[in-house]
């Protein structure tokens, strides 16, 4: 009989900060990539297409937060940041977001 104990599968506590992360950053490029399908169905087809600038700050936050998050994520030592900048990601397209669908809804009256 051995005195050890069996070895069991556990992941490292900043791999599931690490899948989080991953998972987190993939969901927000997911969203940016719907946030274009949805203001093309929601634009004025008879209108000047100002419509299309609400996806300059999205873009900003794909690229300065989601993907940088993205890229950072497999890697251990930054599984901290790597969260951190997803989060950063989520708050801000939350708050762009409710901003524009208050500006769809009031073009829609």
């Amino acid at each position: 009989m051995s005195s050890r104990p069996a070895k069991r599968f556990a992941f490292h506590h900043s791999d599931h900060l690490r899948v989080a992360a991953l998972v987190g950053a993939a969901a927000e490029v997911v969203f940016w990539l719907y946030a274009f399908f949805y203001i093309s169905r929601h634009a004025n087809p008879l209108g000047e297409g100002l419509e299309w600038t609400a996806m300059a700050p999205l873009t900003i936050v794909a690229l300065c937060l989601a993907f940088p998050a993205l890229v950072l994520s497999p890697f251990r030592r930054a599984a901290w940041i790597s969260a951190g900048l997803v989060l950063a990601a989520a708050i801000a397209d939350a708050v762009i977001w409710t901003q524009i669908l208050s500006e769809l809804a009031e073009k829609a009256r």
